[in-house]
């Protein structure tokens, strides 16, 4: 019975019971009083189950089935009854302020359940139900619930529920069960010709890989004339069934041929690559391996390559007393390298070698030839030019060149200085290894006078002029220069040109002894003692007149020993270095 239903029942057995109190109340006040008793009807109530058996209540330890009711009293319920797939509901009439005999009998409702759809993850699925979704299906016994949509899952596939849901007969909690996602991948050779995997014990041509997992590739394949270079796709993080086939390049044979042509080294090489040269270069007694003869670049064809040899000979260095001093292989017509020139105790040192080894034609042993030990001893000057080369036995001295009286002038500097021989660097007695001696020099404080020296070409008659210099770091007073030149110059009076502060300051005077062939210059200065700028001036000039038939040779011009310079009011000798004119 429907509960609202009930609730009617009982509320118009209260409205009853009101109503009959109200009448009675009346019914008793109109006879006056309690005198008129009546004996209280009574009704009978019995309990039915839906199968109409009847339901008895136990009343004071007794089943009673059938209950007398007196009229506005209630009858007593039994306790609930039951029914397999059914849920009691309620009694299909009231049984209080009973007025009249009744049969009750209990009315069931069909019993229902509660399921409920979850994902992997424990998220409620809904189910559209009359265009709502409903995530909590209530299902009457024996029935079954509706399941939702399969869900989805990344990197999985949904495989089933995780139990079932058709005749329902309890309360359900329904989870989403998935598989891994698995893809079918398949490896072919360049033919098509299915290629199997070993996997566990089995040859496996269709693998079914997990999502995102990598397959297992075959053995690389052999192909006649080519070379397995890659598969056509790649096989890792698998998302697809996939398809994968062997990829090849062409290759050629390259062979390297020894001498005998045996079979030194093969290579398989790209269709149109490199081959390389083998690491190791083949031998072959009494022979040089040069190259290798053939293709070795863009390989299109199978290719063989020759190896090219040398004959060689055998040159033997030995010393004097036939040690070995070193063993050379050496091409034909080629030229041995020596070794470092031997050494011998006592007065030899190394002179040369016994014989060629230049075109070498066949085995030669080649001999170490000594000398009696000498040394060069050379003997140069301040700039390096050589004044003499001597040899000199072992231990014994050299002699030196006689520069007791050489004076120079460096007139390359701006204050032209004179330097005088002083002696020479180093010792060179006892000479044990070849020497280099130079000679030293000092600076000159005394007056330099210079006559240059002039070359002229014969064959015209000309004028060359030649210069006198004087060359001083200290002060003077007074000069005079004697000149003596050679018969076969001309000079006169008017030849002679005085320079420089000679010509201006005070009085000079300038005599020419034509017979003689002498000049004398004379000068002093008017005041005290006189310094040349930069140590250096010129005196004066001769010009000298050439016949053009003058023979080549060198002609004098040199200073007399009569020539003096005056310093502190005293004479003093001046050095002289002489010239000459030159004729080429």
């Amino acid at each position: 019975m429907h509960k609202g239903y009930k609730y009617y029942i009982i509320f118009g057995a209260i409205l009853v019971v009101i109503i009959g109190l109200v009448f009675g109340i009346v019914v008793a006040t109109s006879h006056g009083g309690d005198n008129d008793k009546t004996t209280p009807q009574t009704y009978t109530v019995k309990f039915l189950d839906y199968d109409d058996t009847q339901i008895g209540v136990t009343i004071n330890g007794t089943v009673v089935y059938e209950q007398t009711v007196e009229q506005g009293n209630s009858a007593i319920a039994p306790q609930n009854p039951t029914r397999d797939g059914y849920i009691f509901d309620h009694w299909d009439k009231g049984f209080t302020n009973v007025t009249e005999n009744l049969l009750v009998k209990a009315v069931y409702r069909t019993q229902t359940f509660t399921v409920k759809f979850y994902d992997y993850d424990n998220t409620p699925l809904g189910v559209l139900i009359d265009d709502n979704i409903v995530y909590e299906q209530t299902v009457e016994q024996g029935n079954s619930a509706i399941a939702p949509q399969n869900p989805t899952r990344d990197g999985y596939i949904f495989d089933r529920w995780d139990k079932g849901f058709t005749n329902v007969t309890e309360n359900l909690l329904v989870k989403a069960v998935y598989r891994t996602q698995t893809f079918t991948v398949k490896f072919y050779d360049y033919d098509n010709t299915p290629l199997g995997v070993l996997i566990d014990d089995n040859i496996v041509y269709e693998q079914q890989v997990e999502v995102s997992h990598s397959a297992v590739a075959p053995t690389n394949p052999n192909r006649v004339g080519y070379r397995f270079s890659s598969w056509s796709k790649d096989y890792s993080n698998i998302l697809a069934d996939l398809d994968v086939y062997a990829q090849y390049v062409q290759v050629c044979e390259v062979l390297f041929l020894d001498y005998d042509f045996s079979v030194y080294e093969t290579q398989i090489v790209d269709y149109g690559k490199n081959a390389r040269l083998p690491d190791v270069d083949p031998t072959r007694e009494g022979y040089r391996f040069d190259y290798w003869e053939g293709r070795l670049t863009n390989i299109i064809s199978n290719t063989e390559l020759n190896a090219v040899y040398v004959k060689q000979w055998t040159v033997t260095f030995v010393d004097y007393d036939d040690t070995e001093l070193k063993v050379q292989s050496v091409d034909e017509g080629g030229t041995a390298i020596a070794p470092q020139n031997p050494t011998r105790q006592d007065e030899y040192v190394f002179d040369h070698w016994d014989k060629e080894f230049s075109n070498v034609t066949e085995n030669i042993v080649v001999k170490a030839v000594y000398r009696v030990a000498t040394y060069n001893v050379s003997f140069v000057d301040h700039d390096g030019t050589t004044l003499k080369d001597q040899v000199v036995y072992k231990g014994e001295d050299a002699t030196a060149p006689d520069l007791s009286e050489k004076i120079y002038v460096d007139f390359a500097s701006a204050q032209k200085q004179g330097y005088k021989f002083v002696g020479w660097d180093k010792e060179f007695t006892n000479i044990l290894s070849d020497l280099t001696v130079t000679a030293l020099y000092e600076t000159v404080t005394t007056p330099i006078l210079y006559i240059e020296t002039e070359v002229v070409e014969s064959g015209n008659n000309q004028t060359v002029g030649v210069s006198v210099y004087i060359i001083s770091p200290t002060s003077f007073s007074a000069l005079n220069i004697d000149v003596e030149y050679d018969e076969n110059l001309s000079l006169t009076q008017n030849d002679v040109i005085v320079k420089n502060i000679f010509g201006t300051q005070n009085k000079y005077t300038v005599n020419v002894d034509t017979v003689e062939h002498e000049l004398e210059f004379s000068w002093v200065y008017s005041t005290n003692e006189y310094t040349l700028p930069n140590n250096y001036a010129e005196v004066f000039e001769m010009r000298f007149q050439i016949d053009k038939y003058i023979a080549q040779g060198d002609y004098l011009v040199q200073f007399l020993s009569t020539c003096v310079y005056v310093k502190d009011f005293e004479n003093n000798v001046p050095i002289v270095i002489s010239g000459a004119v030159k004729v080429v």
